[in-house]
């Protein structure tokens, strides 16, 4: 706001001018403009003229007055208003006539005077027609209201009658759609009554219908309340309240239901409450005499959703009168538990004081497993008390005890003969007194080990500043004898063992508390079974440093050692967040009898509420992977289409992002699958929270060698290769062969093998032989050793089962074919087509020790017999007869 006034004068008479520029609530631009005329008792201006871009606003005969108090007069009227400054939803046009005038005392606030008159308000307000009249005015302590009337639409309050010492008020509120009146709302309501008698004796009655309404987040499906409550004695009083879904900022009813009848003097009320936490219901029997309520409640039960039925053991008595109010002896039992409250408010010296104290008898913690409250059966019994005092703005004084004597958990395991864990003499203490909140929480174990808890709050109580923000300091003292008892909270994936005696400081808030301490495992470590490694020399420090807290970590897991420091830090509305790097040296992180793994590890560790990220380097100096069984690792088709398949839920996880570059060292084994070589080679592996983890690098494996069925194959060449795609489905280059000493008409040692290409998911196979060979002879050689023709049925069974191992069904079942209609137990090719002796061999074995075959060559189309005879002890004669030459070997083998 700016403003220039000119005047001229003194105190005694004065004249000038005003004018201003400035802006209110939502509306811009506004300037004014008048001729004023004042003395020392006030001033008067015949016109204030205000313009902007919303209209014109108008008001003459203006007159202020500040002696004894302030007092105005003014006739205001509008042109072409647009209210939308006060809500910016409020667009449309008003034009209004009015008067009001006013005086309130400096020394007594009853002498506030007021009268305000509409006498025309017409316009549109969101496209709906607006129309206003009446009067409001009120002197002292009494309100009048003259015939008002407010229209939006077809919505409509009326109301005529004054309030004060007596009582005379009808009123009318009907709306078929509220969002004539309220922008965003919906629903209908009415409600038409009168406010009758005196302020010794009031009267109500109310006829209310609401349906459907919606209002931000409040709704009221349905509300309907029907009350007459006449207090004068012997007057009869009735009401009927009902209500379905509400859902307002303080409650949240699925159905409600009250009833009252009777008189001032005695009247009856019944209530039912039905929520998602449970169900209420209680009755009172009431009287109200000079001004004082007296009730009594009873038959009260509380059906809790979690927490059982709770009933009402004894009448419990509710006082209320202008001086305060007061509730005694309420006690609600289940069992043998009991549960009790009392409480009193009072205003002394014009400042309200409360009270309220309780105590919790026997409670049974098994409310908690009937619940599903926790992870693991509880048992135990709670015994409690509470005394607490404050006034409208702080919490005075307050004392809380708890003590639980004896608390078991079941376990449910019988591992290592621990099924449950006992804890005793559980306590919480907390007292307040002078804005200082000081606690203790401690509890004892079985083997005499303790923990505790010192907490001490500066500032407690006061309303108005939030509680977790409060400086916090205090102790966590831990002194356990025998850790192993834990291993069960773990399900057995930790198996600590030995002792932790250890002081750690607490200080920040209780929303962000930072510790400072060492914690020690002494003569002890920590097995995780799992994994078949022990962590020994186990340190934890911790350093609090403004609102972070600086941790180191060290630990021994085989020859090697590992050791990380951070910081865990609060990050505003981030929550916590941390950063720490982990190295280490021959670190074991596996020792199974399938796998034993060392790395050296120089990894940097981030986590915030988000997600975590890790990336580093791993090299992997010594590692031994010897699996005893290979698990089916093929894919489905992406085509495949599942039937009646149960729909996956989607579990939320904490997503990690991966940048680690994995370097493997000489000594980097595998020993299974009938595998046997050193892994060579690097691999970066990268992950992102909405990809798949990729991969990049290449491994390689040496002086390795291949066994199918009983026999070793030497691999020449084994290369996987990741090019920066899934991580499970990489390049395969190999090449696996086999050098084979035949006992065949030729006698030449044979070399069968085969390689494998493709993407591991999709893998092509594909056998070869010097010389050349049938693929069901190649995989007999290099299944069985020897050709398809001399395999017994046994063999036969197992050359299937390694021809669909390779996906040669096809070709194994066109040679089984070929053999049953061909009376030959031998057909395959032999030779090279580089060399020109490509050629097709058939052969018969006469006899276990005679052999007979032809040999057709496929280049100079010229064809040989050949006869074999095994003469026993090593030595067997071979004869070849063609057109063209004759001829007889004489060979003795020696098996190796």
């Amino acid at each position: 706001l700016s403003a220039v006034v000119e005047a001229a004068g003194d105190f005694s008479r004065y004249h000038g001018t005003v004018t201003a520029h400035g802006s209110f609530l939502d509306f811009e631009d506004i300037t004014a403009s008048s001729d004023v005329d004042g003395d020392y008792a006030g001033l008067t201006a015949r016109s204030l003229h205000f313009d902007s871009p919303n209209g014109a606003v108008q008001i003459d005969n203006l007159a202020l007055g500040w002696i004894d108090g302030f007092s105005w007069r003014g006739d205001v009227r509008t042109a072409d208003f647009n209210p939308s400054g006060f809500d910016q939803r409020l667009v449309g046009i008003l034009t209004a006539d009015l008067t009001s005038e006013g005086f309130i005392g400096y020394e007594d606030a009853d002498q506030l005077q007021t009268s305000t008159e509409i006498r025309s308000l017409v316009g549109t307000v969101r496209d709906f027609p607006v129309t206003g009249k009446g009067k409001i005015s009120s002197l002292h302590t009494r309100l009048e209201v003259q015939d008002l009337f407010l229209q939006s639409g077809a919505s409509f309050l009326q109301a005529a009658g004054g309030i004060g010492e007596t009582y005379d008020l009808t009123f009318d509120l009907t709306s078929p759609d509220i969002g004539e009146v309220l922008p965003d709302g919906k629903g209908e309501i009415t409600a038409r009554g009168r406010i009758g008698g005196s302020l010794e004796s009031p009267s109500i009655d109310l006829d209310l219908d609401a349906a459907g309404v919606r209002y931000g987040d409040q709704k009221i499906e349905r509300l309907k309340a029907v009350i007459h409550a006449d207090t004068r004695p012997g007057a009869e009083m009735t009401a009927n309240i009902e209500g379905e879904k509400i859902a307002l900022s303080f409650l949240t009813l699925h159905t409600g239901r009250i009833e009252l009848e009777g008189s001032a003097e005695d009247h009856a009320l019944k209530g039912e409450f039905k929520t998602e936490h449970g169900d209420l219901q209680l009755a009172i029997r009431g009287a109200l005499r000079e001004m004082k309520w007296h009730g009594d409640v009873s038959d009260m039960q509380m059906r809790l959703t979690k927490g059982g039925n709770w009933l009402q053991r004894d009448t419990a008595s509710v006082d209320i009168s202008e001086e305060g109010a007061t509730v005694a002896g309420l006690c609600l039992g289940q069992d043998k538990s009991r549960l009790c409250l009392a409480g009193n408010w009072q205003s002394k010296e014009g400042k309200p004081l409360w009270q309220a104290q309780g105590t919790v008898q026997n409670l049974s913690l098994d409310l908690l497993n009937e619940n599903g409250l926790t992870a693991l059966p509880v048992h135990g019994n709670v015994e409690a008390s509470f005394k607490v005092s404050g006034d409208d703005t702080r919490i005075i004084e307050g004392d809380v005890a708890l003590t639980v004597p004896q608390t078991r958990i079941e376990l449910g395991l019988a591992e290592e003969g621990i099924t449950q864990l006992l804890l005793s003499e559980t306590s919480l203490k907390m007292h307040l007194a002078d804005q200082k909140l000081q606690g203790t929480v401690q509890s004892g174990f079985q083997d005499k080990s303790t923990i505790a808890l010192q907490i001490a709050v500066d500032q407690a109580g006061i309303y108005s500043q939030p509680f977790w923000l409060k400086p916090l300091q205090g102790k966590l003292l831990i002194d356990m004898q025998d850790l192993s008892p834990f291993a069960a909270l773990t399900d057995f994936v930790l198996r600590p063992t030995g002792s932790l005696n250890s002081e750690l400081s607490i200080a920040g808030t209780l929303a962000r508390p930072l510790l400072s301490g060492q914690l020690d495992l002494r003569d002890g470590k920590i097995a995780l079974p799992s994994l078949g490694i022990f962590l020994q020399d186990v340190g934890v420090s911790l350093t609090a440093v403004g609102e972070s807290i600086e941790m180191r970590g060290t630990a021994r897991s085989g020859p090697g050692s590992l050791k990380t420091e951070g910081t865990i830090a609060y990050n505003g509305g981030a929550g916590v967040q941390g950063d720490f790097r982990i190295r280490g040296e021959q670190f074991m992180i596996v020792s199974l009898p399938e796998y034993e793994i060392q790395i050296n590890p120089d990894v940097q560790f981030r986590f915030s509420g988000e997600k975590g990220e890790m990336a580093g380097d791993i090299h992997v100096p010594k590692a031994l992977l010897a699996p005893k069984q290979m698990t089916d690792s093929v894919s489905v088709s992406d085509d495949v289409i599942y039937v009646d398949q149960e729909q996956e839920h989607k579990v939320l996880r904490w997503p990690i992002d991966t940048d680690l570059r994995i370097d493997l060292g000489d000594d980097v084994r595998i020993d299974g699958y009938g595998l046997k070589g050193r892994f060579v080679g690097s691999l970066s592996v990268r992950n992102t929270t909405d990809g798949f983890l990729s991969g990049k690098g290449e491994l390689n494996l040496r002086d390795g060698f291949f066994s199918i069925y009983g026999r070793s194959m030497s691999i020449e060449r084994s290369r996987i290769v990741f090019s920066g795609g899934p991580v499970d489905n990489p390049l395969i280059d190999a090449r696996a062969v086999q050098s084979i000493k035949e006992k065949s008409a030729a006698g030449d040692a044979l070399i069968v093998g085969v390689d494998v290409s493709g993407n591991l998911q999709d893998l092509d196979f594909k056998l070869f032989s010097d010389p050349s060979m049938d693929e069901s002879d190649i995989l007999a050689y290099m299944v069985v050793g020897h050709s398809r023709s001399s395999s017994n049925k046994d063999e036969g069974s197992l050359l299937e089962a390694a021809a669909s191992v390779f996906g040669l069904e096809e070709g194994a079942g066109m040679v089984n074919t070929l053999a049953d209609l061909l009376p030959v137990d031998e057909m395959h090719l032999e030779g090279t087509e580089k060399e020109g002796t490509m050629s097709l061999v058939v052969g018969k074995k006469l006899t276990e020790n005679l052999y007979i075959g032809y040999d057709h060559n496929f280049f100079d189309q010229k064809g040989e017999f050949r006869v074999s005879y095994d003469l026993g002890y090593g030595f067997s004669a071979v004869t070849r007869s063609s057109a063209s030459s004759n001829g007889a070997d004489l060979f003795y083998t020696i098996e190796k």
